[in-house]
């Protein structure tokens, strides 16, 4: 059966989305969240805020430890630091967000990056992935919650 009234490509009719490189990307200083304060489940007070550069040294902390628990990281899979600092600056696409523990000078529970996919095999990936990991000594703790894992 033939399609009938299909509007032209061309037309009005047809709302087409902006090119990728007009979108908004969410790595680009200026889009930070809103830092908040909750509790784990055993009522652990923590923050939830975007990864700045002083939290660096802990995020290597947090995958040093999933690297010697052998869940999913090898030593050589640690994001190194410049990485981190592109995220941080906007200057690499995506945006992280940290759990840290309240009063613990930048103890952080716990990371979660969301960024273009690493397994689209596209130099302007479509959609976004979510990476999360929990410092090992929260992870019964409920900090993996706030990170929908």
């Amino acid at each position: 059966m033939p399609l009938q009234n299909f509007p032209s490509p061309d037309s009005d009719v047809i709302q087409h989305l902006p090119l990728y490189y007009d979108r908004p990307k969410m790595g680009k200083p200026g889009f930070l969240l809103t830092p908040f304060t909750t509790k784990l489940a055993d009522g652990t007070p923590v923050a939830i805020r975007s990864l700045e550069r002083e939290d660096i040294p802990g995020v290597h902390r947090i995958f040093e430890q999933a690297v010697q628990r052998g869940q999913g990281f090898g030593v050589d899979e640690i994001p190194p630091t410049e990485l981190i600092e592109g995220i941080i600056s906007g200057s690499y696409p995506g945006h992280a967000v940290v759990g840290e523990l309240i009063e613990s000078g930048r103890y952080l529970v716990a990371v979660m990056y969301v960024g273009p996919s690493l397994y689209c095999r596209s130099s302007t990936p479509v959609h976004a992935d979510c990476y999360g990991l929990v410092d090992q000594s929260f992870g019964s703790r409920g900090a993996a919650r706030f990170f929908g894992s």
